[in-house]
């Protein structure tokens, strides 16, 4: 019996749906346009089809039409649709049939990692081509400073909530999510700090990070997701990307501690004929914002651009 479908109280969004699928509900935001379809799955902390929009919008700018589901246990799909990666992968497989799109270009990003890729092995007759941004590949283990602020107990007071919701308008919100980051990367203090100084004078990285800001506080919702992926890294020593045969792009912060480097050598080395674009001294948001944001979003448009259609 599937998990019969429930908005999430939040979900504002005129282009969020809700569909059961053969395998369960699944909540999923889908842009309008004749685009190749993109399906970007979202990561962890703050996770769900609104994160993976906001963190999609580059997809959209470059002439894509974004496909953004929230992973079960994030949102309004219930975890019941699938716990395991391999239950997750085999759920979007299935949203693809549910929605008749024979192909797609897959970007994964962050703790999405392992869904990605599995569902790049599993299906590659609808994986046209895969992306992987800071992704994990294996076991994953968060460092101390992320786990501590992302325990769920931090947002579950109204008060915390509104506390962080206003800071969200801030400038202090953003240097202080932006500080959640760098905590969790290499950089030393006088390295965060030149970057800060530089990305409080970015109006874009600013706004960026103030919605962040919001997915972040919004915990309740994403809970079960959650804690739900961290029991899932954990049986994984390293996933079998051998096996991966679709076209693949690999990218990833030389910086990135919540997600380390190596999870992106291990992946580019392991799939047969991958590419790689490595962001020097970029930490976790370096993709998104920063000195090598437009580089690295422009390399991965054209790979997508080179294999959709």
């Amino acid at each position: 019996m599937t998990a019969q479908c429930m908005p999430a109280p939040s979900a504002q969004s005129k282009r969020l749906h809700f569909t059961t699928t053969t395998l369960g509900c699944c909540e999923y935001l889908l842009a309008e346009g004749e685009g190749p379809v993109v399906l970007l799955i979202h990561g962890g902390e703050g996770g769900g089809y609104d994160q993976a929009a906001l963190l999609g919008e580059w997809l959209e700018r470059g002439g894509f039409r974004l496909l953004a589901p929230s992973r079960p246990g994030y949102l309004g799909t219930p975890l019941a649709s699938g716990r395991s990666f391999v239950e997750q992968a085999d759920l979007l497989a299935a949203l693809l049939q549910q929605l008749a799109i024979e192909r797609v270009a897959v970007v994964a990003t962050s703790l999405g990692g392992p869904v990605g890729y599995l569902l790049a092995q599993r299906y590659p007759e609808r994986v046209a081509a895969l992306v992987a941004i800071d992704a994990v590949s294996g076991y994953y283990q968060p460092p101390p400073t992320i786990q501590s602020v992302a325990d769920p107990l931090l947002f579950r007071s109204p008060v915390a909530k509104q506390l962080w919701q206003r800071l969200s308008h801030t400038t202090d919100g953003s240097d202080l999510l932006l500080r959640l980051f760098a905590d969790a990367s290499a950089h030393s203090e006088l390295q965060f700090r030149r970057q800060l100084v530089s990305l409080r004078q970015d109006p874009a990285a600013i706004a960026l990070l103030q919605q962040l800001l919001v997915s972040v506080a919004d915990r309740a919702l994403r809970d079960a997701g959650e804690q739900n992926d961290l029991r899932q890294y954990r049986r994984h020593s390293a996933l079998p990307l051998s096996q991966i045969k679709v076209p693949s792009l690999i990218i990833h912060a030389t910086h990135n501690s919540d997600v380390p480097f190596y999870h992106g050598i291990y992946a580019y080395e392991s799939i047969a004929g991958s590419e790689y674009h490595w962001l020097a001294q970029a930490h976790q948001l370096g993709f998104w914002i920063g000195a090598a944001a437009a580089a690295a979003q422009q390399r991965a448009l054209q790979f997508l651009a080179s294999r959709s259609g």
